[in-house]
């Protein structure tokens, strides 16, 4: 393992311990998504449940990757129905200074907006590599798209101006559609640069028919960045090194 490739893994291992730590309290129902740091903060969460430091805790889980993780640990499962989630951890791709967030590289993000809709509080974890401009070059926001006739939907998506610059069908490594755990087709999303007000952006991508859900999170409420000084925790504010 390189150097740089190291510092990476000591950046998840202390961002995902770090929200453990700062974001969790006894009887808590969490929410667990995927991605390395994800699996740290279940972790330290598992490890605090085996002291005694905390009791009384369910989790919903966002996707199935993170599935064996949380079943080793032995972390308790709520089912996805459940009311109120108090907080949702999750790795972003790419989080902008206004703290809009882009998840669900696994394609799981349907079932993560759900979550997302009955939680109190979303905590990203990232590092200072993925703070860009969401949504734009190599960080593209992902869309949950119909299984019936997507590459119309995709035209569709790409006959509206405001809504996408460039897109594609994501496939897998043997050329064939990738479907999601959720049974969608996936579309990776180059919004224009010129997009004044992402949340509106939000509403006009959902009106395009065939788009079944999208992995822009925008105004999260805490980030967790790893980096090569520790971390550190942003609470809706612009992102600053």
């Amino acid at each position: 393992m390189g150097e740089a490739d190291r510092k990476l893994v000591d950046a998840h291992y202390l961002c995902g311990y770090r929200a453990a730590d700062e974001f969790v309290t006894s009887g808590m129902v969490l929410a667990f998504g995927s991605g390395p740091a994800v699996v740290h903060c279940m972790e330290r969460v598992g490890e605090r449940m085996e002291s005694g430091e905390l009791k009384g805790m369910t989790v919903v889980s966002t996707c199935r990757s993170g599935e064996g993780h949380r079943q080793g640990l032995g972390l308790p499962l709520a089912p996805l129905d459940v009311a109120v989630v108090d907080v949702m951890f999750d790795v972003a791709s790419s989080i902008d200074p206004g703290m809009n967030a882009v998840i669900g590289e696994d394609g799981a993000v349907l079932k993560r907006q759900l979550v997302r809709s009955k939680s109190k509080r979303l905590v990203v974890l990232t590092d200072y590599s993925r703070t860009v401009p969401v949504g734009r070059g190599d960080f593209p926001i992902f869309v949950a798209l119909a299984r019936q006739a997507p590459s119309g939907v995709l035209h569709s998506i790409l006959s509206e101006p405001t809504v996408a610059e460039e897109a594609k069908l994501v496939r897998t490594a043997a050329g064939g559609l990738h479907i999601t755990e959720d049974g969608f087709c996936l579309a990776e999303v180059i919004i224009p640069r010129d997009v004044p007000d992402l949340q509106q952006w939000c509403r006009k991508v959902l009106q395009i028919r065939g788009v079944m859900g999208h992995g822009l999170f925008c105004a999260v409420d805490a980030v967790v960045i790893g980096h090569n000084r520790g971390t550190s925790i942003l609470l809706q504010k612009s992102l600053t090194p």
